[in-house]
């Protein structure tokens, strides 16, 4: 339901359990170094030189990244999650299991 209370105060809150560098600005260096280090897309087995050629998925690659894609490494799963509140050095959090 929305709230058309338009006198009422809205507050906005940062990233819960996130370093804040300015503002409502989160530091979200560590989260993307964690979700690199999994190497989240498509490798192929040869060797390709960046901008040579594009790197087209055949049909068959398709179904092994549907659902994968959506996310949008917002880390608002990471920042609601307990495990990587205590343990974000260790744990690489729920983003990573996508």
């Amino acid at each position: 339901k929305i709230d058309t209370g338009l006198s009422k105060t809205t507050k906005i809150y940062s990233l819960s359990h996130m370093y804040v560098m300015k503002d409502l600005v989160p530091d979200l260096s560590l989260f993307f170094e964690q979700y690199r280090s999994i190497q989240p897309w498509l490798q192929k087995n040869e060797k390709l030189t960046l901008g040579e050629k594009q790197m087209f998925q055949s049909a068959d690659e398709v179904p092994r990244i549907d659902g994968l894609y959506e996310c949008i490494l917002c880390a608002c799963c990471s920042s609601s999650c307990p495990s990587y509140w205590w343990n974000a050095d260790k744990y690489l959090g729920p983003a990573v299991l996508m």
